[in-house]
């Protein structure tokens, strides 16, 4: 009960649900003794796959031993869900003394609801400075209340498509104006580009991307080959395996393993797994970790053939990526989804 009380306290601190600005968030960090400075951070944005994304890269991490802290928005059940700590969700009683302390110390300031609890996420991810930080970029990334990091290990760009036009003047209601705000912000460090709906977006990307002086990655296909090299030259004890059905896709992964000089540490497996799980997931198998995603055609087929699909391949973990569901599948009980995770 306390911490419903809580957030409802918060929710009040500002008329507007959502207000395009970094001043206020920039002002209470600031109180708080700028915590989101000096963290070891991976970006993602995007439009869609930007969770599944993120619990690939955790996922990779944890079989590497590197602990992570993840913040992640909107949540599914409970709002604890946004805040990861050394791979673990927060307790009730713990979120409630962090947003206690920290609305304690914004002393009544108008600020939103995401602003504070982003702010409150930076506070205590200071505790475990060691650990990588796996942030979500949402609405649009250039107002968005992670982007006040001043530095991160890399930048991940999932597909980007039309969203939250509301937000955005009639006038710019395009495709160039949202891959502007996601992208021409984005840190100088490493870009993963993830391939897009069509080529027109890609190059459109490549274009806002054009003057930022990251080492940019092209992903064609092996999201989560990309993602891996990018973590291994990173952490040289680290190594890893990739699993795709796509033989070109394998190809550029390896080459671009090559150029960054981690080809000696990563293994790409060419797979026939998409004839016994039909759905789009990431599929991971640890030790070494194998990281595939597949389309859907039927979930209710997936559930049956996930026995057969556990015995042929030693599966150990499924995680089920609901950002991937299309909307005919959205009524579907996640209780039932759960079956496989």
């Amino acid at each position: 009960m306390k911490l419903q009380q809580i957030l409802s306290s918060l929710q009040k601190l500002h008329p507007k649900e959502i207000d395009l600005s970094l001043d206020r968030i920039k002002k209470l960090c600031n109180k708080l003794g700028n915590p989101q400075d000096n963290l070891q951070y991976i970006s993602v944005v995007g439009t869609n796959g930007k969770y599944s994304t993120i619990q690939a890269i955790r996922a990779i991490l944890k079989d590497a031993n590197i602990n992570c802290n993840i913040y992640t928005s909107p949540h599914i059940q409970k709002i604890n869900e946004r805040f990861i700590y050394n791979d673990e969700e927060i307790s009730d009683e713990n979120l409630a003394k962090l947003l206690t302390e920290v609305e304690d110390i914004n002393a009544g300031e108008p600020i939103t609801y995401f602003e504070i609890l982003t702010a409150a996420y930076f506070y205590n991810a200071r505790n475990f400075k060691n650990n990588i930080n796996l942030i979500e970029s949402g609405l649009f990334h250039r107002a968005d209340a992670c982007s006040i990091i001043k530095s991160n290990l890399a930048s991940v760009v999932t597909a980007i498509g039309l969203d939250h036009l509301d937000w955005l003047p009639q006038n710019k209601q395009s495709i160039d104006q949202i891959i502007f705000e996601k992208t021409s912000k984005l840190l100088e460090s490493k870009i993963i580009i993830s391939n897009q709906s069509d080529c027109r977006t890609l190059e459109k990307i490549k274009k806002s991307l054009k003057l930022n002086k990251s080492k940019k990655i092209l992903d064609i296909g092996t999201g989560s080959g990309c993602i891996i090299i990018s973590i291994l030259k990173e952490r040289p004890k680290c190594s890893a395996t990739a699993i795709d059905i796509s033989r070109k896709a394998i190809f550029v992964a390896k080459t671009n393993a090559k150029i960054q000089q981690v080809s000696n540490r990563i293994r790409f497996i060419k797979s026939d797994v998409d004839k016994f799980l039909l759905g789009k997931y990431d599929l991971i198998i640890s030790n070494p970790p194998y990281i595939k995603q597949l389309e859907i055609n039927d979930l209710d087929k997936d559930i049956k053939n996930h026995d057969n699909m556990v015995n042929r391949k030693a599966c150990l973990r499924l995680i089920i990526i609901f950002s991937f569901l299309k909307p005919t599948y959205k009524t579907k009980p996640i209780k039932k989804v759960k079956q496989l995770i």
